[in-house]
């Protein structure tokens, strides 16, 4: 026996197609928002794969960046730091806050000194 047949030994016919019926609207549902999902997932597959061959096409091009007119072999990693560019600037891993307060308190010095030569 399946569950349909003791379902309906259960209920009347009626109310067994309005079971049925919003089962199948239930089902219709949760179908259609899993295929959206999936179709947004691939296409967030494709646009990244399309992205990273794009990145791929720019490392090959940047092998014609550098241009070695030294008689000294550079080495890959230097290659790589110079393809990066003349406005490449890494990132402190920490913040020198004494060299900051340092060069803060030169200047404020300094614009004090300036007050004082502007006063006499």
């Amino acid at each position: 026996m399946t569950i349909e047949e003791d379902l309906r030994k259960i209920i009347s016919i009626e109310d067994y197609h309005k079971v049925k019926d919003i089962c199948k609207k239930g089902a219709d549902y949760v179908f259609e928002k899993t295929k959206a999902n999936h179709i947004k997932k691939f296409d967030w597959l494709v646009k990244k794969q399309s992205t990273h061959s794009e990145k791929n096409e720019t490392k090959a091009t940047k092998n014609n960046w550098v241009i070695n007119k030294s008689s000294t072999a550079l080495l890959p990693e230097e290659k790589e730091v110079l393809e990066l560019g003349l406005n490449f600037a890494p990132t402190p891993k920490r913040v020198p806050v004494i060299d900051i307060l340092a060069g803060v308190e030169i200047a404020t010095r300094r614009a004090k000194l300036q007050v004082e030569v502007q006063r006499s």
